[in-house]
């Protein structure tokens, strides 16, 4: 999962986006879908690995990350 985190970051990094203005761009649909659709994969991962509380456990970690930068 580490990995998939990274990537997801790298990705973030390689496409800037200015959610105020660009929101509506075909571009800016893309990479959300993208990151939905691994978070929800990543989600459902770990519920069958037996894994209940990773949305809390991520909410945690954003909030530690928002708290580092």
């Amino acid at each position: 999962m580490s990995e998939i985190n990274q990537s997801k970051r790298k990705m973030a990094e390689n496409n800037p986006v200015n959610w105020l203005t660009d929101s509506a761009s075909d571009r800016v649909q893309t990479v959300k879908r993208i990151s939905d659709e691994v978070r929800n994969w990543q989600f459902n991962q770990a519920e069958q690995a037996g894994f209940t509380n990773l949305k809390e456990i991520n909410k945690q970690t954003q909030a530690l990350y928002k708290l580092h930068e």
